[in-house]
């Protein structure tokens, strides 16, 4: 003898019968996102930057200027030499000058002109010196600059005894500068500090560049 099934409980299996009916039908996908290749436009504000991570290495086409906006300070370890390349202006000509006041009476040669059309940008410069006093302190690299004549030191970080018969001193020092002299001008070294008693001789290097001035 069969039990007759309940209203509601034959509603639920028609139910159940009629959603398998359709997801089975041939028609019948799910959702799927948009097509390949679909173009994406990404704001990119600078208060909320977006993270970009590159699987290759990037090249940049130098040819033309690549303007970049840095939102914080760069510092640049510069332990390492960096090299130097001037845009817009003549290329720098090496230039190295040896000036010196002899112990002799040959003629002293402390001076040197800038040639007419270039400005000496000195560099560095080493000096050396003896006298028999122990009183003096440096040379001095007097350059003009706009009509204006400054000295610019060169102390003596090394005096030694020479332990010559009598008195006698040797001194040598150096130092990285930046200083610069106007066309036509003359660059001109002597002693920085209390002249010597006895007759002192000097002799100095300066190493920079010359360029092209208008």
């Amino acid at each position: 003898m069969c039990t007759p099934l309940a209203p509601a409980r034959i509603f639920i299996t028609g139910l159940s019968l009629i959603a398998a009916g359709v997801l089975a039908a041939p028609g019948a996908r799910a959702q799927s996102g948009p097509p390949a290749g679909l173009s994406v436009r990404v704001v990119n504000a600078p208060t909320a930057p977006v993270p970009v991570v590159l699987g290759a290495p990037v090249v940049i086409d130098g040819s033309a200027p690549v303007p970049v906006s840095l939102g914080t300070p760069v510092t640049i370890d510069t332990s390492v030499p960096l090299p130097v390349s001037v845009v817009g202006d003549s290329a720098p000509q090496p230039i190295q000058i040896v000036l010196f006041q002899p112990t002799s009476n040959l003629p002293d040669n402390n001076r040197f002109r800038v040639p007419t059309g270039k400005r000496l940008v000195i560099e560095y410069a080493s000096c050396s010196a003896g006298d028999a006093d122990d009183v003096l302190l440096g040379l001095a690299v007097r350059t003009r600059v706009n009509g204006a004549e400054t000295p610019h030191s060169c102390p003596f970080d090394v005096r030694v005894n020479v332990g010559r018969p009598g008195p006698g001193m040797a001194y040598r020092g150096a130092r990285l500068m930046r200083v610069y002299a106007d066309p036509g001008t003359d660059v001109v070294v002597g002693f920085d500090g209390i002249p010597a008693a006895s007759f002192p001789f000097f002799s100095a290097v300066l190493s920079g560049h010359l360029v092209d001035v208008p």
